[in-house]
């Protein structure tokens, strides 16, 4: 860069870019009836956070979560997200 004839010293930066996770496998063992638990799986990703939302405002951090008790408003689609170095993995379903 050119400011009033003198120029500047040349910069520098590097630029890191990352692989974004595979789609994550979900499971569950659905069908369930009320009042029986609702088991939600994934496999283990190493470094990963889990990012799980569902119906009823449902949303847990876990990998393998469970729901208790389920009620008529547990039954839905349930979505999870992975998170590895801050890069997000295309949405999985169950």
């Amino acid at each position: 860069m050119v400011v009033n004839g003198c120029k500047s010293d040349k910069a520098t930066t590097t630029v890191a870019v990352k692989a974004t996770p595979s789609q994550p496998t979900v499971n569950s063992n659905s069908p369930v009836c009320v009042g029986e638990d609702i088991l939600l799986t994934t496999d283990v990703v190493s470094g990963a956070t889990y990012g799980w939302s569902g119906p009823a405002l449902y949303t847990s951090i876990t990998q393998n979560p469970q729901i208790t008790s389920a009620q008529l408003v547990n039954g839905g689609i349930y979505t999870l997200l992975v998170t590895v170095d801050g890069c997000t993995s295309p949405a999985a379903t169950v």
